[in-house]
């Protein structure tokens, strides 16, 4: 595999890891979302992401009804819940101006999200979710055709990337918020997609 094709499929593997990680975010532990996820735990491992014990664990952890226990702990309590929504953090109420700006990037993305969630465009999962979507149109663009338009669009979707990226800034004390609440196997994921956006901001 040449470097290129090194490129290409690492692209693929990011759009997965954030597509998995905001799945989970957004509908939790189920069947499907556990073994979407450790995959991820895999790639997360080659990428050192995290120490290799610390994703064991995590990964011995994933099937259990622990991280039901914790999902429900720290999402799932009504008005006790840590939020998952940007405008929350940012303003202190639901669905203000980040949903609004994460709407218009949908638009102009020609997304449509109701198929995925119904909660709020600015929820982590989606923003995650979307952002993993964006990666993977790059890798299908870049690997189908190279003329001057497809360029543009790939330098459209870089645009939109770095303005997601703009709608996370906040991770970091979301992470510090379910630290606090001994989210223990939460905050690592938390960490890690950190730790991948910065990775895909520094390849540009």
């Amino acid at each position: 595999m040449d470097r290129v094709d090194s490129q290409l499929t690492g692209v693929l593997a990011s759009a997965l890891f954030f597509k998995s990680v905001g799945l989970w975010f957004l509908n939790g532990p189920t069947q499907e979302n556990r073994e979407l996820l450790s995959k991820v735990l895999v790639y997360a491992q080659e990428k050192a992401l995290a120490k290799s014990e610390i994703i064991q664990v995590m990964q011995e952890k994933l099937m259990t009804s622990q991280i039901e226990n914790e999902y429900g702990s720290l999402f799932c309590l009504g008005k006790d819940s840590v939020s998952l929504y940007e405008s929350v953090w940012k303003t202190g109420l639901v669905m203000q101006e980040p949903r609004d700006k994460m709407r218009k990037i949908l638009v102009a993305l020609g997304l449509k999200v109701s198929g995925i969630s119904n909660e709020p465009e600015d929820h982590v999962g989606l923003i995650l979710y979307i952002y993993g979507e964006i990666l993977e149109r790059m890798y299908l663009e870049r690997t189908n055709v190279c003329d001057a338009k497809k360029k543009n669009q790939q330098i459209e979707l870089l645009n939109f990337l770095a303005e997601l990226e703009s709608h996370m800034d906040w991770l970091s004390h979301l992470k510090n918020t379910v630290d606090n609440r001994q989210g223990y196997f939460h905050s690592l994921l938390i960490t890690m997609s950190m730790e991948e956006l910065s990775l895909n901001s520094l390849k540009r």
